[in-house]
């Protein structure tokens, strides 16, 4: 949040018309994630409002909302009803930023995985020239990786629900530009670049939904904390438990890579519901085989790593 308010206070005019209104109306998300990482105190509901109010107040400050989403019955009503609009816009916001919280379980993961986002999105602003947009997604990847250099692999510093709710806030209100200051961008793009927290949540919900639970019930059941139990330490047996949560980011940051090489191709509706399509089976694939049959393969380096053990030893016991 520092980092935005600097790059705020030294952006050009022609940023910061659009960099200092997202930086005001994100204050209430990243606030309530802030007192959440302070007091434990509250509720998730209670989150997702306030990132609603984020949404609210960034169409307010900018006059921007969803008015077309491709979907032609859907797009009347947008554009006839204001209120409508402005409330989907809001709701659109507050469900991407707790998206992001709910992946933010391993270092590096969230934070990397909004930089990739936020990269995709920025080229695709650039190809249609939009400079200003393309620019905003660089400021905001260049203060995420001040942060990453800290976080990952070792988890020197984590994002906390404060961060999380900020990336997530960031990333929600560049995609809604995204199509929103370029026409020829279908909505259907900034989905399909975004999906995999997406899939995440509608997974948890569904999964949380046939157990019973609450939806904002907390599980080890997401794709990062399975890849992590059943994958990542049967690769890496003798690294730490830190470097095991590490190691979850890129193998995920590569499935992410083929929504975002989709995201790039084409900007047919056709098109990109299909890698939609294709992006959730291909999650479903991973986590089915995860979760079901676990991965059999072999440890690395287990000769370098049980010798550095049998030195550690040697040295305690001296």
């Amino acid at each position: 949040m520092s980092g935005i308010t600097v790059a705020t206070i030294f952006a050009p005019d022609s940023l910061n018309e659009i960099l200092l209104p997202i930086t005001l109306a994100a204050i209430p998300a990243f606030a309530i994630g802030l007192i959440e990482d302070i007091t434990k105190r509250v509720s998730i509901k209670t989150r997702l409002a306030f990132s609603f109010l984020s949404g609210l107040l960034a169409w307010y400050l900018t006059d921007i909302s969803l008015i077309h989403l491709n979907i032609p019955f859907i797009d009347e009503l947008l554009n006839k009803w204001l209120f409508l609009s402005v409330l989907f816009t809001a709701f659109a916001v507050s469900g991407i930023s707790n998206s992001i919280n709910i992946i933010d379980g391993s270092n590096g993961l969230a934070s990397g995985t909004v930089t990739i986002f936020l990269n995709t999105i920025g080229q695709i602003a650039l190809f249609y020239n939009d400079t200003a947009l393309a620019q905003l997604c660089f400021v905001i990847m260049a203060i995420i990786i001040g942060f990453m250099i800290m976080n990952f692999p070792f988890g020197k510093i984590f994002l906390g629900d404060g961060g999380s709710y900020l990336l997530g806030f960031l990333l929600a209100w560049c995609a809604i530009l995204l199509p929103m200051r370029n026409p020829e961008v279908s909505s259907f793009t900034s989905l399909l670049i975004c999906s995999y927290p997406i899939i995440e949540v509608m997974v948890s919900v569904h999964r949380r939904w046939k157990r019973n639970q609450s939806p904002g019930h907390p599980d080890r059941l997401h794709l990062h904390s399975l890849m992590n139990s059943r994958l990542i330490r049967k690769l890496f047996p003798y690294y730490s438990k830190t470097l095991h949560n590490a190691f979850v980011s890129p193998f995920i940051w590569s499935y992410i890579a083929v929504s975002q090489a989709l995201a790039m191709l084409s900007q047919r509706t056709e098109f990109l519901i299909l890698s939609l399509l294709i992006c959730a089976l291909l999650y479903k694939i991973i986590y089915t085989r995860i979760i079901s049959f676990g991965w059999k393969l072999p440890a690395i380096n287990k000769k370098l790593y049980l010798n550095k053990k049998q030195l550690q030893l040697k040295k305690k016991l001296i």
